[in-house]
């Protein structure tokens, strides 16, 4: 491989993670957590539940601890059967969680945006 494609890849991979602690440098790099309604009352119950799944493992069918129990699975916010979930779910706590989660969709987000603008522009 040609060493001007080496740092070209190098560069573009530096400004991706640049432009990623920029824009998220208060859960990236100061460990603050966006706390609103919806972190409290959806997204870390959820979390919990899924992450409680890794010292016990069973189907996430039920959720007994909210409403006095509710269907976990069938509930589409849990995200109960979304592969990513299951993986980081594994993560020591909810801040580890949180910025694995921003990360990866962050990343996904950008290699589908390069992947467009490659197949449009590749010819100009």
């Amino acid at each position: 491989m040609p060493r001007i494609v080496i740092r070209r890849t190098l560069g573009i991979g530096a400004a991706a993670v640049a432009v990623l602690c920029l824009g998220w440098r208060h859960l990236l790099l100061q460990g603050e957590i966006p706390v609103d309604g919806n972190m409290i009352a959806l997204s870390f119950p959820n979390w919990r539940a899924m992450h409680g799944l890794w010292a016990e493992p069973r189907l996430p069918l039920w959720n007994p601890a909210r409403n006095l129990g509710e269907p976990f699975a069938a509930d589409p916010q849990t995200m109960a059967l979304y592969p990513p979930m299951w993986l980081l779910s594994g993560a020591g706590d909810f801040a580890a969680f949180l910025r694995l989660w921003v990360m990866l969709h962050t990343l996904l987000a950008a290699a589908a945006m390069a992947a467009l603008a490659w197949r449009w522009y590749r010819s100009a």
